[in-house]
């Protein structure tokens, strides 16, 4: 409990800066001239992903269990034993195969089991109990910098000129890819979010081979309520396509450019904003 305090004390921290008096007021003033000028789209690029707490890897597990889905109880069970894998069983047993959920780079152990070694069962362990105790483990990007983050949401809803459906926000930076909902201090949805993944840059599957990669992104959308969906195990891009009635993003996924790779590429999920609507809608590529 104190770790978690001394935690938020330093994300809340009102003298943080990220963007800067000068920038949320510009970001504030266009917010409104646009609305006022009958503008129907506000879009605003920045370079970080929204928000997140750690990802609570026991929900996750919980919640498969209980799922009325077939498929997702049977996962449930290789996500309970890699688990147990890297938290409990005894060191020098304890193993795991490399993700098959990965994107295909050949490699002549893929089928071969490794062993979880001390840093990983500490890793796991650190984990466990960040998600377990609402613990942030990340002080970078908009993570640590709470109170600046709610002033460009206030930016965003300048005048109460934006809204659900209208606004709407793309960040990178954690080489990932997310799409959430963003909320200003009474709760109602000021934008929606999408943050991009990397073309060629590593991400958090290169980090924990031994986490089944959709245990992993179940693990970050159990944690955030607002979070709609994660992809931590694909390299990629965004691809935007607007019209004066619809706002719709498709993250496509390519191989990486290390060697064997095949450069085939694929849809992992299309996703809709309309006007006056909270919520995105998960469109099928």
């Amino acid at each position: 409990k104190e770790l978690k305090t001394m935690g938020e004390k330093s994300r809340w921290q009102e003298n943080s800066r990220l963007l800067g008096f000068e920038q949320l007021t510009w970001i504030s003033d266009k917010v409104a001239n646009a609305s006022a000028s009958g503008v129907r789209w506000n879009l605003l690029a920045q370079q970080l992903r929204q928000p997140l707490a750690s990802p609570n890897f026991e929900e996750a597990l919980h919640r498969a269990q209980m799922s009325s889905d077939e498929g997702v109880r049977s996962r449930s069970g290789i996500w309970d034993s890699a688990w147990a894998n890297a938290t409990t069983a005894p060191l020098g047993q304890a193993s795991y195969l490399k993700d098959s959920l990965r994107p295909s780079i050949p490699s002549p152990d893929e089928n071969q089991r490794h062993d979880i070694s001390p840093q990983m069962r500490t890793w796991a362990l650190v984990a466990l109990a960040a998600g377990r105790y609402g613990i942030n483990t990340d002080f970078e990007g908009w993570d640590g910098y709470l109170a600046e983050r709610q002033r460009f949401v206030d930016a965003l809803s300048h005048g109460g000129t934006s809204g659900a459906g209208k606004m709407v926000v793309y960040g990178g930076d954690s080489h990932n890819a997310w799409a959430g909902l963003v909320r200003g201090h009474a709760g109602n949805v000021v934008a929606h979010e999408f943050d991009g993944m990397s073309v060629t840059s590593r991400g958090e599957e290169y980090h924990a081979p031994w986490v089944p990669s959709d245990l992993r992104n179940a693990a970050w959308v159990a944690a955030n309520k607002d979070l709609a969906w994660a992809d931590t195990q694909h390299r990629g891009y965004m691809l935007v396509s607007l019209s004066h009635e619809a706002h719709k993003v498709s993250y496509l996924a390519v191989d990486t450019t290390l060697p064997g790779t095949t450069g085939k590429s694929m849809c992992l999920a299309t996703f809709v904003s309309v006007e006056g609507q909270d919520a995105f809608r998960k469109e099928t590529c």
